[in-house]
C-alpha cells in the first residue's frame, strides 16, 4: 500500500512492497501523486507477486488519520484521543502481531485512568483504524478490538440544571438581557442560555449562522447525525439571536474549544464540576416535552429514535407529583 503525505506545499507517493526497495516521487498535486502510487503498486507487484510490506501499529495509525480521520466532524477530539493512545500502545510492533492480549491489556490500564465510557470511546476509535487495515490496507485478518469485551455502559445521565445554578452560572459570566456581547464569556453565558432555550448543541449553537434564520425557525446544516435541522424558536430564543449583533456571520463568533474551557470554567469555579454544557440539552428537552408531543420533540431535538427522548427527558419525581393534582 501506498503512503501519501505531504511536504513543503508538495506530494510525496512512497511505495514500499516486500522484496523491493521503497520507491518515492514529489507531486504538486495530491491526486497526481495518488495515482502514480497506483500504477506504481500494480508494476512491482506484477514482477513477483509480492505482497505489502508489514505496517507498524503507529504507521498504521499514522494512515488513518491522513485518510480517514481528517473527514470526520469531530476529527480534532479523535486525533487527540488517538495521540493520547500512541503512549500505550505498541507502535513500533506489526499490526498483524497486535493480538487480544495486547487490546485487553490496554484496556485494563486505561481503565484504571478514566472512566468507562472514555475506555469504550477509545476502543471504538482502535475498532475503526482496525478495521481500515483490514479492508484498505489489507496489512491484517482479524481485529482484536471486536473479540474484547466493553467495559460496563453507565447508567445515563439524570442530572438537571436547577434555576439556582443556572442564575450563579449566567451571573458568574456576567450576562445582562439585551446587553452588547463584547467578551468571549459574555458569548459563552447566551450560548448556554440558548442552549436552556433550544437544547442545541454547542457546535451547532457556534455553527449557527445568520443567514440561514427565517423568522422563529434556525436552519442548522450538517448537524452530528449528518443530517440538516430546523430547530423552531421560542420568542425568548428569537430574542437571544436578536441580541447577535458583533458579527455578520455567526450569531455567536466564538470557536468551540473556547467555549468549552469557558463555560469548563466558570462552572468548576462556583463547584458545579459534574455538570456540563451538554447538560442544557437535557434540561431543555424536559422541559419542551411538557408542550410538545414525542414526535415533535424528536423532530426538534434531531432523533431518529424515540427512545432518545426517554434518555433526555430527566423529570424530578415531586414534579410529576405536582401534575398528578
Amino acid at each position: 500500500m501506498a503512503k501519501i503525505e505531504q511536504r513543503n506545499g508538495n506530494w510525496r507517493a512512497i511505495v514500499r512492497i516486500k522484496n523491493h526497495h521503497s520507491t518515492s516521487k514529489t507531486f504538486r498535486y495530491k491526486r497526481e501523486a495518488e495515482e502514480w502510487a497506483g500504477e506504481k503498486e500494480k508494476e512491482l507487484r506484477s514482477l513477483d507477486g509480492g505482497s505489502v510490506v508489514d505496517y507498524t501499529v503507529g504507521e498504521v495509525l499514522d494512515l488513518y488519520h491522513t485518510d480517514i480521520a481528517v473527514k470526520h466532524k469531530g476529527y480534532r477530539w479523535e486525533q487527540i484521543r488517538i495521540d493520547l493512545l500512541k503512549r500505550y500502545l505498541p507502535i513500533h510492533k506489526p499490526l498483524h502481531k497486535f493480538t487480544i492480549i495486547d487490546a485487553e491489556s490496554l484496556r485494563d490500564s486505561r481503565l484504571r485512568e478514566v472512566s468507562g465510557a472514555s475506555v469504550s470511546r477509545e476502543m471504538t476509535i482502535m475498532s475503526s483504524v482496525w478495521q481500515y487495515a483490514i479492508r484498505k490496507l489489507k496489512c491484517c485478518q482479524n481485529n482484536p478490538w471486536r473479540a474484547i469485551d466493553k467495559p460496563p455502559s453507565p447508567p445515563s445521565r439524570d442530572l438537571l440544571y436547577s434555576q439556582t445554578q443556572i442564575a450563579a452560572l449566567l451571573e458568574a459570566m456576567k450576562h445582562k438581557q439585551g446587553a452588547v456581547l463584547r467578551t468571549k464569556t459574555q458569548i459563552t453565558a447566551l450560548a448556554f442560555a440558548f442552549a436552556l432555550e433550544t437544547g442545541m448543541r454547542a457546535g451547532e449553537i457556534v455553527g449557527a449562522k445568520k443567514r440561514y434564520r427565517t423568522g422563529r425557525v434556525l436552519h442548522i446544516k450538517n448537524t452530528k447525525n449528518g443530517t440538516d435541522r430546523n430547530i423552531p424558536l421560542s420568542k425568548l430564543a428569537g430574542d437571544y439571536l436578536d441580541w447577535c449583533i458583533d458579527d455578520d456571520e455567526y450569531f455567536f463568533p466564538i470557536k468551540s474549544e473556547v467555549l468549552s474551557t469557558m463555560f469548563r470554567r466558570h462552572k468548576q469555579a462556583l463547584g458545579f464540576d459534574e455538570m456540563t454544557f451538554h447538560d442544557a440539552r437535557h434540561y431543555a428537552a424536559t422541559h419542551i416535552a411538557k408542550k410538545l408531543s414525542v414526535m415533535d420533540l424528536c423532530k426538534m431535538f434531531g432523533w431518529k429514535d424515540q427512545k432518545m427522548a426517554l434518555r433526555y427527558y430527566n423529570p424530578r419525581a415531586e414534579d410529576i407529583a405536582d401534575m398528578l393534582d
